[in-house]
């Protein structure tokens, strides 16, 4: 065969390839309307099971079956050994032949993709578009974890999922999806997350916007306000949860560049507002972030690095040696926090549900 047809053929193998990854990938974490439920929300993120029910290892399992019988058992409930599973496991009826060998070989790989970033040498970090945030983060973890478990923490650009391969992106202040959808761990974003984001996958520094919403609307109430308006640029999800009165007065929210509010009326600035108003109630979206910026007056992404890279080298202490992308999330779950006023345990996704409300 000439040397350009074998080039073109292996290329084509290996965007074939890597098709068939990414809709196994697709399959396992429920990001095709046939596979939903997700596998990982029992099975966990690295196949290994033992949540819901007692869910079985999947990649053990995966072992004993071929194409054929995997779509059996996920379409019909019947395992290899031809004994009916557990009426726990769902049914997936769409699940056609292409998805069950897709998924099949997914769960193959499986434990090579869950510790990717991860060498004997080093553990990669990664940091999209924000050269500042990246040499903060390295310096801090430099102090906090020079070396743990024979392993040095290393900060690298990222520009997008898979390039480098992390074992987590921090910091974020781009959209989470991309990242999470390709498997990739979302670490403290820069940004308000909604509340409904995939605890598995993300872990934040400080209140929700669901949460944020109800400590407004909850103080709104005893003051006396029969509901919250927004005004000016507010995030949708803090919006979301904010309710207008239906009559009687309003309180108000105040976001990027809104107008002044005409008094009298009780007036909420979220962090980025601007308002020179004495009487506004300025709210902290809790967590350990301001505390650290207003006692040591540092800049935010300084203090947002270095909260970070303690509670990396924490989880990846409690992770051990033998480090995976689902340990360390586990580990970070488990580890104790509490000097950070953080614990994930009781709020997975963001470590916090505290909301304060702070006059000037």
């Amino acid at each position: 065969m000439p040397r350009a047809r074998l080039a073109a053929a292996l290329l084509s193998l290996l965007a074939a390839a890597a098709q068939a990854d990414e809709l196994g990938h697709a399959a396992f974490t429920g990001q095709l309307a046939a596979a939903r439920p997700a596998c990982h929300r029992c099975h966990m993120r690295d196949g290994r099971g033992g949540t819901e029910g007692g869910a079985p290892d999947l990649v053990a399992a995966a072992a004993r079956h071929d194409a054929a019988s995997l779509r059996r058992a996920l379409v019909e409930g019947i395992g290899a050994d031809g004994r009916p599973l557990s009426r726990l496991m769902p049914r997936y009826p769409g699940l056609d032949d292409r998805m069950a060998a897709d998924l099949l070989a997914y769960l193959g790989d499986l434990p090579i993709r869950d510790r990717l970033g991860v060498e004997p040498a080093l553990v990669r970090l990664g940091v999209a578009a924000d050269p500042a945030y990246a040499l903060a983060l390295q310096a801090a973890l430099d102090r906090t974890a020079p070396r743990l478990f024979g392993r040095r923490p290393q900060v690298v650009a990222v520009e997008a999922p898979g390039t480098p391969q992390v074992l987590a992106v921090v910091g974020l202040r781009a959209p989470l999806q991309p990242w999470t959808d390709a498997g990739v761990p979302v670490l403290f974003p820069r940004q308000t997350l909604r509340g409904t984001e995939d605890a598995s996958i993300t872990r934040g520094l400080s209140a929700a916007a669901e949460d944020i919403g109800d400590a407004i609307m909850a103080d709104a109430r005893r003051a006396g306000f029969a509901g919250v308006e927004p005004r000016g640029e507010v995030d949708p999800a803090i919006a979301a949860v904010l309710r207008p009165p239906a009559s009687g007065p309003a309180a108000l929210v105040l976001g990027r560049n809104a107008d002044s509010p005409p008094p009298p009326a009780r007036l909420y600035a979220l962090p980025g507002a601007q308002t020179e108003r004495r009487d506004a109630i300025r709210v902290v979206p809790g967590g350990p972030l301001l505390d650290r910026m207003m006692a040591r007056h540092i800049p935010a992404h300084t203090a947002h690095a270095e909260i970070a890279a303690e509670i990396i080298a924490a989880a990846l202490r409690a992770a051990g040696r033998d480090l995976t992308r689902t340990r360390f999330l586990t580990a970070m779950t488990a580890a104790d926090l509490t000097a950070l006023g953080l614990d994930y345990r009781r709020a997975p996704l963001s470590g916090t549900r505290e909301v304060g409300l702070r006059t000037p």
